[in-house]
C-alpha cells in the first residue's frame, strides 16, 4: 500500500544515505536563513537555542524532530508577523517550495507543505490505513481489514476536498475497523491499537492545524476509554481548544468576508444612490435606455421637458415616445448597425431632433448619446437639452429673413 511517511522498498542504502546527506543540505540552510532573521527578543534568544541545539542532532533524528521545529519556528514568526508588516513565515514557506526541495518533497516531511485540505485527508486516511497494518502484524490477517486497507491505498489524494462529508466517511470506516478488530480480538485490543498508532501522529504532527481533524474520525470508545494513553487528559483537552481555536478562526474569517461584502455592497448602493441624485437633479433632461430600447431610468427634468412622468415611461420602449415614424426607423435601424458593426450615426454623438412633448406642442432638441457596456450587453444614456427657444429665434432673426 502507499506509504507517505516511509521509504518506498525499493530503495537502496546508498540511495538513502545520499538522499539523507542532501536533505541534511538543505536542513542546515534553512536553520541558517532563520538563525540571521532572529532579533534580539527574549523569545528569539530562546528559539535560537533550540535552532543550534537541533543542528547538533544526527540526520535521522533531525527527520524525526523536523515536524517540532519548524511548527516552533513558523509559529514564532508568523506571531511577529502579526504585529508587523513584514510576513517571514510566508517567505520562509516560499523558500522551502522554491529552493530547499527536498525538504518539501523527503517522503517523511512533505505532508507539511501541502494544501491543507489535502493534509486533513492524507492524516485520516493513514491514521487508519496504520491502524489496519498494525493490527494485521499483531493479529493476523484479516479479510475484511485487508479489503478495507486496499480501498484506502487505491483513493487519490485529490479525491477528497476535506469536507464535511469526507470525515463522515472516515468515521464510518474507523468505526468499522474498530469493531472487526474488537469482534476479532476484544475491546481492549482494539482501544490499544488505535491509541498506539494515535499516538505516533500525535507526538509527530499534533502541532499542525490539520491534525486536529483526526479527532473527528476516532470512535468515542479510544478517547472515553478509562486507560487512556493516546495522550492525556490534559493534551486531549488542548487539542480539542486548538480544533476549536480553528473553526473560531474560519468562522472570523467568514464574519470578515460577510462584513466586507456588505460594506462593499452598501458602498455600491450609496454611490448608485448618489449618482442617481445627480441625475435626476441636473438641469438636462436625462432618461436611460437598454439595447431593446427599454426605458430604464427617467429624470426630473425629462419630466418636466417631455411631460411624461418617471412611472409613466420607465419599462415601456422609447419609441413609444417618438412621434415621427421615419425617425423611429432611422433610430432602430441606426442601433441595429452599432451592435453589428460598432459604427452608427447616433450613438457617441450629438444630434438634433423635433418630436412632440405629451401636450401635443413640438419641441426642438438636442441630444448627447452615449453607449455604456455591461458584461455582454449594453445600456444607452441620453442628455437632452431643449433648443426650441434658440430655434425659434434662429427663424426670427434678420438674417434668416433676408435669406428667405
Amino acid at each position: 500500500m502507499l506509504k507517505l511517511f516511509k521509504y518506498s522498498k525499493g530503495t537502496s542504502k546508498k540511495k538513502e544515505h545520499d538522499t539523507d546527506t542532501n536533505i541534511d543540505l538543505d536542513i542546515r540552510v534553512l536553520m541558517d536563513y532563520v538563525l540571521k532573521k532572529l532579533d534580539g527578543s527574549k523569545e528569539a534568544k530562546k528559539l535560537s537555542k533550540e535552532v543550534k541545539r537541533y543542528n547538533a542532532l544526527n540526520t535521522e533524528d533531525k527527520l524525526q524532530q523536523f515536524p517540532h521545529i519548524y511548527f516552533r519556528i513558523e509559529g514564532y514568526f508568523t506571531e511577529k508577523d502579526s504585529r508587523s508588516k513584514d510576513a517571514e513565515a510566508s517567505r520562509i514557506r516560499h523558500l522551502i517550495r522554491s529552493r530547499l526541495t527536498r525538504i518539501k518533497d523527503h517522503s517523511e516531511l512533505h505532508l507539511l507543505f501541502i494544501p491543507q485540505h489535502e493534509q486533513e485527508t492524507l492524516f485520516c486516511k493513514n491514521l487508519l490505513s496504520d491502524i489496519i497494518e498494525e493490527a494485521i502484524e499483531s493479529h493476523g490477517v484479516n479479510f475484511e481489514l485487508s479489503e478495507i486497507q486496499e480501498e484506502l491505498s487505491q483513493e487519490g489524494t485529490n479525491d477528497h476536498q476535506g469536507s464535511q462529508q469526507d470525515q463522515n466517511g472516515f468515521r464510518e470506516i474507523a468505526s468499522t475497523v474498530y469493531e472487526v478488530i474488537k469482534e476479532l480480538s476484544g475491546e481492549d485490543v482494539a482501544i490499544n491499537v488505535f491509541q498506539l498508532v494515535y499516538k505516533r501522529y500525535f507526538d509527530k504532527y499534533h502541532l499542525l492545524d490539520t491534525f486536529s481533524c483526526t479527532i473527528s474520525i476516532l470512535p468515542s470508545e479510544v478517547y472515553e476509554a478509562a486507560n487512556l494513553s493516546v495522550t492525556n487528559p490534559k493534551e486531549l483537552n488542548k487539542l480539542y481548544h486548538k480544533h476549536i481555536r480553528k473553526l473560531e478562526r474560519e468562522n472570523q474569517l467568514l464574519r470578515f468576508q460577510i462584513q466586507r461584502q456588505t460594506e462593499l455592497k452598501e458602498s455600491h448602493q450609496e454611490s448608485e444612490h448618489l449618482k442617481s441624485a445627480i441625475l435626476h437633479n441636473t438641469h438636462d433632461a436625462y432618461f436611460l435606455f437598454d439595447e431593446n430600447m427599454k426605458i430604464k431610468d427617467w429624470n426630473r427634468q425629462a419630466e418636466k421637458l417631455f411631460g411624461w412622468t418617471f412611472n409613466e415611461t420607465v419599462g415601456r420602449s422609447l419609441m413609444d415616445f417618438v412621434d415621427s415614424e421615419e425617425l423611429r426607423n432611422k433610430f432602430t435601424s441606426d442601433l441595429l448597425t452599432f451592435h453589428r458593426t460598432g459604427k452608427s450615426n447616433y450613438v457617441n454623438n450629438k444630434f438634433v431632433f423635433s418630436t412632440n412633448a405629451k401636450s401635443g406642442q413640438e419641441i426642438a432638441i438636442e441630444a448627447s448619446l452615449r453607449s455604456i457596456k455591461i458584461a455582454e450587453n449594453f445600456l444607452f444614456s441620453v442628455f437632452v437639452r431643449d433648443i426650441t427657444p434658440k430655434k425659434i429665434e434662429e427663424i426670427e432673426s434678420p438674417k434668416h429673413s433676408s435669406n428667405s
